[in-house]
């Protein structure tokens, strides 16, 4: 949300397909931070926090549907 994050620009995209049974969800973001990160911080501690922090997004839906 613009004026709301320390993110100057970015974009998310998310795609589900239904596969038998389940659900295939394919998720990619990129976004540029509205301040300088050092590359050892971006591209390993931030970029696993983020991957976790989806995860257990992507997770908690799932939970939520189970339960309906």
């Amino acid at each position: 949300m613009p004026g709301s994050s320390d993110v100057r620009q970015g974009i998310a995209r998310t795609q589900w397909r239904g596969e038998g049974q389940q659900t295939r969800v394919w998720y990619q973001a990129d976004f540029e931070p509205g301040f300088w990160v050092p590359d050892i911080v971006a591209r390993h501690y931030a970029a696993t926090s983020l991957r976790e922090s989806v995860v257990q997004l992507f997770e908690n839906v799932e939970a939520g549907a189970r339960e309906q």
